[in-house]
C-alpha cells in the first residue's frame, strides 16, 4: 500500500516562521488604544453615577450633610478651573518664545 504524500503540501504554512500580522499582540494592542480613548470618558461618567448616589443618600440622612458633595464638587471645578489657568498662561509663554 502507498502512504500519502505530504511532503510539499503545506501551502505556505511554516511552522517556524510565525506571522505576527492578526495575532494575540496587535489585539491587545488594539483593545490598549480603545481604552486609552474611552477609559477617561468611563471614568468620569462612574465617578458622576456614584456622586449622584452619594448624594442622594446623604440627602435621604439630613438635608446639611449635602454640603459635603458640594464642596467636592466646588473643589473639582476648582481645580480644573486652576490647571487651566496654568496650561493657558504656559501656551502665551511657550507663543513669546
Amino acid at each position: 500500500m502507498r502512504r500519502a504524500y505530504t511532503g510539499s503540501m503545506s501551502y505556505g504554512y511554516d511552522p517556524k516562521q510565525r506571522v505576527e500580522e492578526g495575532s494575540w499582540r496587535e489585539t491587545w494592542i488594539f483593545v490598549q488604544a480603545a481604552l486609552e480613548v474611552i477609559g477617561p470618558l468611563l471614568a468620569v461618567f462612574m465617578t458622576f453615577i456614584v456622586a449622584i448616589i452619594v448624594s442622594l443618600g446623604l440627602l435621604l440622612i439630613d438635608v446639611r450633610l449635602m454640603v459635603i458633595p458640594g464642596s467636592a464638587v466646588a473643589a473639582g471645578l476648582f481645580w480644573v478651573w486652576r490647571r487651566e489657568k496654568r496650561q493657558h498662561a504656559a501656551d502665551e509663554a511657550a507663543l513669546r518664545d
